[in-house]
């Protein structure tokens, strides 16, 4: 009796170890490091997540002075301008990353110049679930409201 009971400790510590490294072998083909291409990091479509601003006021230019934050490298050219009347631009933030810019609300003048109306900063944060949150800060009253929308990842500027 004692003997079949030690067969079945060894069996089981077998199984066991057997199972580990399945697991072990598992992991490591499905956990492969992104590879190097031209010098990039490959990191594939689940990396970020996708924010979108859009410039539907009528006579304001957005113009992007200072970004921060977890956007996708090499991150948002700065400066750049999101025109009135429906004028946009993509973000890329990673995920579980946190990244903010900030806007200048600019009117042209027919002579060329411009007036500074105020300051608009949008933050945008992601987390490991895909869910997404949007923060906008207006400074120096600029005269724009502003909606978010698309389960927050449209922010729109009237």
């Amino acid at each position: 009796m004692n003997h079949s009971i030690e067969i079945s400790k060894e069996r089981s510590l077998g199984i066991v170890l057997v199972l580990f490294i399945l697991l072990v072998i598992t992991l490591s083909i499905f956990s492969i490091p992104p590879t190097e291409l031209g010098g990039q990091l490959e990191l594939g479509i689940a990396a970020t997540r996708r924010f979108r601003v859009v410039n539907e006021t009528r006579i304001y230019t957005l113009m992007a002075i200072r970004s921060s934050g977890d956007f996708e490298s090499p991150g948002p050219p700065i400066p750049f301008e999101i025109p009135p009347r429906g004028g946009d631009h993509n973000f890329e933030v990673e995920v579980t990353g946190d990244a903010s810019i900030e806007f200048r609300v600019e009117e042209h003048t027919s002579e060329g110049g411009y007036f500074v109306r105020g300051f608009v900063e949008v933050g945008m944060r992601t987390d490991l679930f895909a869910r997404r949150s949007v923060s906008v800060t207006l400074l120096n009253h600029p005269p724009v409201t502003y909606q978010v929308t698309d389960s927050s990842s449209v922010i729109t500027f009237r």
